[in-house]
């Protein structure tokens, strides 16, 4: 879907088909974006990582398996509640201003690559977030570069390393 939906967004661009404007919710753009949207989603990122730097052992418990979780004391609908309603906020406020192009490629797509080669709930946060700064950035900096959108240009980057990563299997290339 990603790779697909990157290679439309550049084709509009490249090809200045009408209607730009009207599909503004589904690609977005980091360019429109105003310091009150980026304090907000700061806000946000913050509450999100004081959360689960908070409740880590928690968290992992209820991923690894929810039952076990609730027989140790864990209050499991609590956090789970909690971790839907950020999700939902954080998707909600993003989509708003990135667009649903770039939601999925840097929700979905730096986890898939990321759990691939990640041996621990730890390293599945800290491999994902690296894999969405790196696409993130690389892809703004090829954007700017080549005066093509942004969103697409970075979905397509991430959907690229995603078909990358699932060549590569623990450091062996299939």
């Amino acid at each position: 879907m990603v790779f697909t939906m990157a290679l439309a967004s550049i084709v509009m661009h490249v090809w200045d088909v009408p209607a730009k404007d009207t599909l503004q919710l589904l690609w977005g753009s980091p360019f429109a974006l105003k310091w009150e949207d980026i304090a907000a989603l700061v806000a946000i990122a913050l509450a999100l990582v004081f959360y689960i730097a908070k409740n880590f052992r928690t968290i992992s418990g209820i991923f690894f398996d929810q039952e076990i979780a609730q027989s140790l004391g864990m209050k499991v609908k609590l956090h789970h509640t909690t971790m839907v309603l950020v999700i939902a906020l954080v998707i909600a406020f993003a989509m708003k201003l990135l667009g649903a192009l770039l939601i999925d490629a840097l929700l979905i797509l730096p986890v898939l690559i990321a759990s691939r080669h990640a041996q621990s709930l730890r390293q599945l946060f800290l491999r994902s977030c690296a894999v969405g700064v790196f696409v993130s950035f690389f892809g703004f900096i090829a954007a700017v570069a080549t005066d093509l959108p942004p969103s697409g240009t970075i979905a397509l980057l991430s959907a690229l390393l995603y078909l990358l990563s699932t060549k590569i299997k623990k450091g062996k290339i299939s």
